[in-house]
């Protein structure tokens, strides 16, 4: 069952959880809201056996999950996402509760309240949503609950921002402005719509001049190597021709630091780029000086997919280059840029049946 104890001036509450843990939590100083918890730990003990789940609280599972499963099966940066979603705003919200007991009413009020009361981008609150999902679902393998509550709870609705990209001769002038020291670099950014990770990450080795490629194998996540964001990630890009003369210049270039690791694009001190202090020291003053309005580092990812479909592209080349997970992705990303295309293929479509004195008769004759 369980027990009280007091320490000091605190009572504690002791008891058995479903997974045979001896259990122990400091409740107030009153001894009745101590009585008060062990009471309602042993009323979920009791729904539990009746519904057929272990009444184990979300906070515990969450833990369990992050030390378990997450902890060996996402890439770093994505393990301490799990960590910091979970700490800041799930276990504030469902800790206390049985995961068994967490309903897609509960679901539905936290991201309610998430968005209306405290502002929280919707995008934001999906990302939360769907680690919830992910912890609830091995939950209920585990025997904690019989069915997963975000199914079927509202996601909030994401408006889609609009994608600020680089015309072709706003490219031109942004690079002439650069230094040539971050020309390279910059470059590269723009002609193979690289991740700010997968830039800072690039080594010698991994320019196949043969093959006249990139081969994205990793990337870099504060200061360490990682794999690529997905699988669809490890990718090769197709190097244009001068991106490609730039490059095999700027590898023996005595402006380039010399590193062990051999960077392509390493700091002044032959260590890992900080892309995100270089984007204001460098990056954003270029843009300025180019006549360009401010737009973010990753906004050049979007500048080469543009170009690619201003070019006429297949969706299927873009997502290979890119590392797009499915064409999917591809099309709700820059859907509306294809659409600015469709006048022109129309324009063509027409010229290639009726363009031209091709001794076609009058289509518009009612003869």
């Amino acid at each position: 069952m369980g027990s009280l104890r007091k320490r000091g001036k605190k009572w504690y509450a002791c008891w058995t959880d479903a997974n045979g843990r001896r259990r122990s939590r400091a409740i107030s100083t009153k001894k009745s809201d101590a009585e008060a918890f062990l009471a309602m730990v042993q009323r979920q003990e009791v729904r539990g056996k009746i519904n057929g789940y272990k009444p184990v609280l979300f906070a515990d599972a969450a833990h369990e999950y992050i030390e378990r499963v997450a902890i060996i099966k996402y890439k770093r940066s994505t393990y301490e996402n799990y960590v910091c979603t979970v700490r800041i705003h799930l276990s504030p919200a469902f800790g206390d509760t049985p995961v068994g007991e967490i309903t897609t009413h509960d679901v539905d009020a936290y991201a309610a309240r998430r968005v209306r009361d405290e502002g929280a981008a919707p995008g934001s609150v999906n990302d939360e949503l769907a680690i919830l999902g992910v912890i609830l679902k091995k939950s209920m393998e585990w025997g904690y609950a019989t069915g997963i509550a975000t199914r079927g709870a509202t996601r909030p609705k994401v408006k889609r921002g609009e994608i600020s990209v680089m015309s072709p001769s706003q490219a031109r002038r942004f690079l002439a402005v650069l230094p040539a020291r971050w020309r390279p670099l910059y470059a590269t950014a723009i002609m193979t719509g690289m991740r700010a990770g997968e830039l800072a990450g690039l080594l010698e080795r991994d320019i196949d001049f043969e093959a006249h490629q990139i081969h994205i194998r990793r990337t870099l996540y504060k200061g360490r190597f990682q794999s690529p964001k997905t699988e669809k990630s490890v990718r090769s890009i197709d190097l244009p021709p001068t991106l490609e003369e730039m490059l095999s210049r700027w590898l023996v270039s005595e402006e380039r630091p010399r590193t062990k690791e051999q960077f392509v694009f390493p700091s002044q001190r032959g260590r890992p780029l900080n892309m995100q202090t270089l984007a204001e020291t460098v990056f954003q003053p270029a843009l300025a000086e180019a006549g360009i309005p401010r737009m973010r580092l990753h906004d050049l990812r979007h500048t080469y997919a543009s170009l690619l479909i201003a070019n006429g592209e297949s969706l299927k080349y873009i997502q290979e280059m890119m590392g797009h997970t499915s064409i999917k992705v591809t099309a709700d990303t820059y859907g509306h840029l294809l659409r600015e295309t469709h006048a022109a293929a129309a324009k063509r479509l027409d010229d290639a049946i009726f363009g031209g004195d091709q001794g076609y008769p009058d289509v518009f004759s009612m003869e």
